[in-house]
């Protein structure tokens, strides 16, 4: 078997072992509740809406975080680079020397 064969297979089985492990962490956490202080007190809240709001503000922090990054890396860049008047392809090349 080639690599590819191998290394497809690979991440075909680990995608579906944990989509297997996220559904068995909602199947099993379905009738639990509790009780959370999250600047308010909200008495027997479901296990699954806490751990949607986990996974949903985790991403957006992610999502937040690299546009940041990016922005910042965006502003840092032109001040490295020196300017480039538009139209200006660089530097030309040079003719052609005749014998």
């Amino acid at each position: 078997m080639e690599f590819r064969k191998i290394k497809a297979w690979a991440r075909l089985i680990f995608t579906l072992v944990l989509a297997l492990m996220i559904v068995l962490v909602f199947v099993m956490n379905r009738n639990n509740r509790t009780d959370l202080w999250l600047f308010y007190r909200f008495e027997q809240l479901g296990v699954i809406w806490l751990i949607f709001a986990t996974a949903l503000s985790t991403l957006l922090g992610y999502w937040v975080v690299r546009g940041v990054r990016r922005a910042y890396r965006d502003v840092k860049k032109p001040a490295e680079q020196p300017r480039q008047m538009p139209g200006d392809l660089g530097p030309k090349p040079n003719p052609p020397k005749d014998l």
